[in-house]
C-alpha cells in the first residue's frame, strides 16, 4: 500500500512539472500561432456541435453566458474568446486538481493540500502572463483571474474527490468490521 502511495506521489510530480511545462509552451506561442491554434480548436467544436447540437440546449446556453459574464465581461463575447478563456480555466482546473492531490498525498493534510493546491498554480499563472508579455502577447488580468477561478475549481474538486474515497473506505471498513462482530457472536 505504502509502495503505491509513494509510485501515486511521483506520478503526479511528474505530471506536474509536466503541466507546468504544457502551460509555458503554450503561453510562449506567437499571436499568431495562438489565434491559429484557437481557430481550429472553435473549427473542431463547430464540427462537433454539428453532429451532436449540444449547442441548442438550454442548459448549454445557460452555461456560456455564466461563463462568458463571470470571465470575460461580457454575454455578447465572440467564441475566440470564449475558447481562450475556456482554455485558461481547463487548464488550470486541471493544474488545481493535480496539484492539490499531490500535497494531500505528500503531506495527508488537507489544509496543506487545498492551500498549496491554488497557491502553486496561481504562481505559475502570474509567471504565465508575464512571459506572455515576451512573446508579443497581451498578458491581462482577466486571464490570471480565470486561472485563478479554475485552479480554485480543480482543487475544490480533488477535495471532493478525496473525500468520496474516504467515506467509501471507511463504510468498506465499518462492513468489514460488522461482519466480522456477526461472524463472532455466532
Amino acid at each position: 500500500m505504502r509502495n503505491n502511495r509513494r509510485l501515486l506521489t511521483y506520478i503526479l510530480l511528474v505530471l506536474l512539472v509536466v503541466w507546468i511545462g504544457v502551460i509555458f509552451f503554450f503561453s510562449s506561442e506567437t499571436p499568431e500561432r495562438s489565434a491559429q491554434r484557437s481557430g481550429y480548436v472553435y473549427r473542431l467544436l463547430r464540427k462537433l456541435n454539428a453532429v451532436l447540437d449540444f449547442s441548442r440546449t438550454e442548459a448549454f446556453r445557460k452555461v456560456v453566458t455564466v461563463f462568458k459574464r463571470l470571465f470575460i465581461g461580457t454575454a455578447g463575447a465572440g467564441p475566440d474568446e470564449f475558447i481562450r478563456s475556456s482554455a485558461h480555466f481547463g487548464f488550470y482546473a486541471i493544474f488545481g486538481f493535480v496539484t492539490a492531490l499531490f500535497f494531500w498525498l505528500l503531506k495527508r493534510d488537507v489544509l496543506v493540500s487545498f492551500l498549496l493546491g491554488v497557491s502553486l498554480p496561481s504562481v505559475v499563472a502570474i509567471l504565465d502572463e508575464y512571459n506572455q508579455a515576451f512573446h508579443r502577447r497581451q498578458s491581462t488580468v482577466v486571464d490570471a483571474f480565470v486561472d485563478l477561478m479554475g485552479t480554485i475549481s480543480g482543487t475544490i474538486l480533488a477535495h471532493l474527490l478525496l473525500l468520496v474515497v474516504s467515506l467509501i473506505v471507511r463504510l468498506r471498513k465499518r462492513k468489514e468490521r460488522d461482519e466480522r462482530l456477526r461472524s463472532i457472536q455466532r
